[in-house]
């Protein structure tokens, strides 16, 4: 399914809204007739639930570690990446490192106060958390201003989503969007819990292999259902996981023809701007909530 710009005007959403989306649509129709324009396996690094996801029993000083780690690989590798924060877990020593991450050139965003989940709460109550984590992050934020759901959750109805997605609009927000969703928060879990446990596990190639093997597959849906290659935006988590194995992960990267963009050039491919077409319980990585813009693309049963 296609949409025509007729088809978004008759839309039975808010007149901004419905020209937001056709204006998209335009932008996003120029692109296809250009695909050459567009280079090969180009990637955005972003990190989200700054300033430290899951520590469990890790101790302060062991994240402030682990989070320098981060910080170090994503030098080597000379990437300009990007940090979403939940503004309940900072304190005034872990804001320093939200300082030090903010010096180092990598940008800033609003992951809501608390992590909640809008599928389980009000509109009224979500937004209230978005505008307190806004508030607890207030000094870093950039402009533009840049927002990501937790658990990519954005609505489990049209009226849902489209009416958060344009309270966030009002308030000056970009939408984060992402391409390469994965589960690296489970590989976390996993080696934190059995650190807990006083037992080492070596994660390395299986994580590496997890995110390899994700990338590859949501490259070939873009090249499905854009009939291109886009500029992707990957989903990591500031943790202990990545405080190990990041430095291995953007060197496999490069290994296989990545080259690093900062966020905002990658959510300037066209892609982002198409109609989110679902609503629904999952969360879920942006091409598989747009419907294919492929001419050519077969369609999905």
């Amino acid at each position: 399914m296609k949409y025509t710009m007729q088809e978004i005007s008759n839309m039975p959403l808010p007149f901004p809204l419905r020209l937001r989306y056709a204006l998209h649509l335009c932008v996003a129709c120029l692109a296809l007739c250009s695909p050459a324009a567009y280079a090969q396996k180009e990637m955005a690094i972003t990190l989200d639930d700054l300033p430290f996801a899951y520590a469990r029993q890790l101790t302060v000083d062991e994240q402030r570690v682990a989070f320098e780690s981060v910080l170090e690989a994503l030098e080597k590798h000379a990437v300009s990446a990007a940090g979403f924060v939940n503004g309940v877990h900072l304190t005034k020593e872990k804001a320093a490192w939200l300082d030090a991450f903010a010096e180092a050139g990598h940008r800033i965003g609003n992951h809501t106060f608390s992590h909640p989940d809008l599928h389980k709460m009000s509109v009224s109550d979500y937004m209230q958390d978005v505008d307190k984590g806004e508030e607890s992050i207030r000094k870093w934020l950039g402009t533009p201003k840049y927002f990501r759901y937790p658990f990519l959750h954005r609505g489990t109805s049209p009226a849902i989503r489209d009416g958060v997605y344009t309270m966030l609009c009002d308030r000056g927000y970009e939408i984060a969007s992402v391409s390469i969703d994965n589960d690296d928060y489970l590989f976390n879990k996993k080696l934190v819990d059995a650190r807990a446990r006083d037992k080492e596990l070596d994660l390395r190639d299986d994580y590496i292999g997890h995110i390899l093997e994700r990338s590859r597959y949501f490259e070939a849906l873009a090249m499905e259902k854009l009939g291109r290659p886009i500029k992707h935006v990957l989903l990591l988590h500031m943790n202990y996981l990545n405080a190990l194995y990041l430095d291995d992960l953007l060197q496999a990267f490069r290994d296989a023809g990545w080259t690093f963009v900062s966020m905002p050039e990658a959510l300037n491919d066209p892609v982002y701007a198409l109609p989110d077409t679902y609503a629904g319980p999952k969360g879920l990585s942006y091409l598989e909530r747009i419907e294919s813009a492929n001419p050519d693309a077969a369609p999905r049963d």
